[in-house]
C-alpha cells in the first residue's frame, strides 16, 4: 500500500523568489567576472605594459646618448673653433726618440 500521509515538500512563493534572487546574483557575478577578464583586464595590462616599455626605451636612449655622444659630456670645458683637444697621451716608452736613426735601408727594384 502507498502511504499518502507523507507531506510533499512545497515551496512557498517567497522561498522561490529567494532562490531566483540568489541564482540571479550568482549569474551576475559570473558575467561581471567574465567581462572583467576579457575586456577590462587586457586594457589595464596593455596600459601598464605600455608605460613600462616606454620608460625602458627612454632610459636606454639616455644611456646610449651619454655613452656614445661626446657632445653631451658636461665634464669637458667648451673649446673654441680651431682649438685642438687631446684626450689621451700615451705613456712614453723606455726608448728615446732622439736615438732613432731612420730605420733599416731596403733596396728595391723598379718593375716596369
Amino acid at each position: 500500500m502507498i502511504n499518502f500521509d507523507v507531506k510533499s515538500p512545497r515551496i512557498h512563493s517567497w522561498e522561490f523568489i529567494g532562490h531566483l534572487s540568489k541564482l540571479f546574483i550568482e549569474m551576475l557575478k559570473f558575467v561581471l567576472i567574465v567581462v572583467f577578464i576579457f575586456f577590462v583586464f587586457p586594457k589595464l595590462l596593455k596600459w601598464a605594459l605600455k608605460g613600462f616599455v616606454v620608460s625602458q626605451i627612454n632610459k636606454a636612449q639616455q644611456e646610449f646618448q651619454q655613452q656614445y655622444n661626446p657632445n653631451t659630456n658636461t665634464n669637458r670645458p667648451k673649446k673654441r673653433d680651431g682649438q685642438v683637444d687631446v684626450d689621451f697621451m700615451p705613456p712614453k716608452s723606455g726608448k728615446n726618440s732622439d736615438d732613432f736613426n731612420g730605420g733599416e735601408y731596403i733596396d728595391y727594384e723598379e718593375v716596369k
